[in-house]
């Protein structure tokens, strides 16, 4: 138990932690009836004008950020020598308590990381930059809301005089950061990607045997081979995540908007959302994926399918080159020096550091893994290299190798304008001669040639707006976008998301040869936007479907004949029917007060 007497308006009860710049306590606000995060700053630091100077301008910055994914400030101010700082209370774990039990499930990591960087947007609209994002700053509630926390405030106790302030936690810190360049959004995306890196995997993306070794993995390791190994995760999440870890700022994402917008993207359709965080919550091991599988069942006869690892884009390659070209050969300054030692002692360090390991590539069990698994060789020699405390070209080279071996497939391709129809198809191989045809497999045996060996397989690139799960016969490869290697000749896939109908596409695939197939699945159903007065549930052929207004996106529904019902509870009911046409999106607006007063 904590300190009893009234702080300000309020009371603390308990002691939640405390820390070498904070004591935390939960306080209860008798004047609005609400539990509060009570935040103190410890006497030591009360007494110095500049650490009190830092913790209210700090707290007056947080304090105008107002969005649903960001701890509010209630208030702040100092009484005697006690400097405080009331927030909003929490209810739930820290996302490092639920990584502590182990790696998330994808689509939940995407939906939590998606809410995070829509708080980060917030905070940056403002020109605050959070500057310690990571798992324990991200408080999750029992109700399955993500919120952000300690803007900056963490790193009170790490400034010490005469030497350039560091601010953050180590396996978070972006790679500028470490070179003592100063931060800015990229680093906060950085350390978001970090965390989603995380949740992903189940392990920090960064570790080291002490601060030096860590703080050179930051610099020069690439942890995305690992992370490609997880087959349980979308091609596109590992993509969004390794550009979030890219060691130039340049090279991330241009914004947390355009992460939240990416990963709004990656999970449009599917149903996660804080209900869906709640159950996970309440109970890990009973939680099910609602999202289509990406790792099928072997089935008892093996297929001639295998999905192989797709060709990295020229440009992403480029981007690596140039990032490795900046980092490469750079020695460390004296401030970074003082860097390592200022943040040996952080209380992550002492609780959460592992010795450097590089763990083999996990392969996928049956023959339609989606990733050629990383030699065990191979992954040992990087680790070996990267974590070295050197930093030359052969251990980054090393990590280089091992990572583009692993790359992941290109962004999807748009429809070309004027487009025929939902889906093109592109062989990007060069035309081959085949006016000749060659003997029959008799007349070589006759002539005492071998027989000709198997024609060699092809290579298909899938993508699809939005996602689509991918089956070749009954076989599921994967979420869009993927590559699949096919053997030559033709082939029948079929996409298949939850709200939409299956989609059927024959592709013909030639030995050596790469086709780019991209689907727009939006074309192939009509959508519906209600305005209905003064408002009704929606029913669609008998099934509910809304409540409008709002309505927060439009009916998506198949081409052909619709009924559609109306229900309000006190004007009655109105029924109609409607024509949907594949690729169309159309306004209806209907006053049942006029309606039904003709009856």
């Amino acid at each position: 138990m904590g300190d009893r007497h009234v702080i300000g308006s309020f009371q603390p009860f308990a002691e939640l932690c405390r820390g070498p710049a904070t004591t935390v306590y939960k306080a209860y606000d008798p004047s609005a009836r609400r539990f509060v995060l009570l935040k103190v700053l410890r006497p030591a630091l009360a007494r110095e004008a500049e650490a009190v100077h830092r913790f209210t301008t700090e707290a007056d910055l947080a304090g105008r950020i107002d969005h649903p994914n960001v701890v509010r400030i209630y208030d702040f101010g100092a009484e005697d020598e006690t400097v405080y700082l009331a927030a909003e209370f929490v209810d739930g774990p820290d996302l490092a308590a639920v990584i502590a039990r182990g790696a998330l499930p994808w689509e939940l990591a995407a939906w939590i990381a998606g809410e995070m960087a829509q708080g980060l947007a917030a905070a940056h609209d403002w020109g605050i930059l959070h500057r310690d994002l990571k798992p324990s700053n991200v408080l999750l509630s029992n109700d399955g809301r993500v919120k952000l926390t300690d803007f900056g405030m963490a790193s009170l106790a790490e400034a010490d005089e005469g030497a350039e302030e560091v601010r953050g936690t180590m396996p978070y810190l972006a790679p500028e950061q470490v070179l003592g360049e100063p931060p800015g959004p990229a680093s906060d995306l950085f350390a978001l990607g970090a965390t989603l890196y995380e949740m992903l995997v189940g392990h920090p993306a960064f570790r080291g045997a002490d601060a030096a070794a860590l703080l050179d993995a930051i610099v020069h390791y690439d942890p995305m081979p690992r992370l490609a190994a997880v087959s349980t995760v979308p091609e596109a999440l590992k993509d969004l995540t390794g550009r979030l870890l890219a060691k130039a700022p340049e090279a991330r994402p241009p914004s947390a908007h355009a992460v939240a917008a990416a990963l709004a993207d990656l999970l449009d359709g599917l149903p996660v959302d804080a209900e869906r965080l709640a159950l996970f919550l309440e109970d890990p091991a009973a939680y099910r994926s609602s999202t289509p599988p990406l790792v099928p069942t072997p089935p008892p006869a093996p297929p001639a399918i295998v999905a192989s690892p797709p060709l990295r884009a020229a440009g992403e390659a480029a981007g690596r080159e140039e990032a490795g070209r900046r980092f490469r050969g750079r020695r460390w300054s004296a401030a970074v020096l003082v860097m390592a030692v200022l943040l040996a002692g952080a209380v992550w360090w002492q609780t959460r550091t592992e010795p450097a390991v590089n763990e083999p590539a996990a392969t996928v069990p049956g023959p339609l893994a989606r990733h050629s698994p990383v030699p065990a060789d191979t992954a040992a020699a990087s680790g070996a290299t990267a974590l070295d405390g050197d930093a030359d070209d052969g251990g980054e080279a090393a990590a280089e190798a091992v990572a583009a071996e692993d790359g992941t497939p290109p962004a999807p391709m748009p429809l070309a304008d004027g487009a025929a129809g939902p889906a093109t198809a592109r062989d990007t191989t060069a035309t081959r001669d085949t006016t000749a045809a060659p003997p029959a497999a008799g007349e070589r045996l006759a002539a005492g040639e071998p027989p000709a060996a198997e024609p060699a397989p092809g290579q298909v690139r899938v993508a699809a707006t939005p996602w689509a799960a991918v089956y070749v016969g009954d076989d599921s490869i994967g979420v869009t976008t993927t590559t699949l290697t096919l053997p030559a000749g033709s082939h029948e896939l079929v996409l298949r998301h939850p709200q939409f109908p299956p989609y059927t596409h024959t592709v013909l695939v030639r030995p050596d040869s790469v086709v780019d197939v991209t689907v727009s699945l939006w074309a192939t159903v009509g959508r519906l936007t209600l305005d209905v007065q003064p408002w009704a549930e929606v029913y669609v052929d008998d099934e509910y479907r809304d409540t409008v207004p709002p309505q927060e996106r439009p009916l998506i529904l198949t081409p052909g004949r619709h009924t559609l019902r109306l229900v309000h509870p006190t004007l009655g009911a109105w029924e109609t029917t409607l024509e949907v046409e594949a690729g169309v999106s159309e306004t209806r607006r209907f006053d049942l007060t006029t309606l039904l007063a003709r009856r």
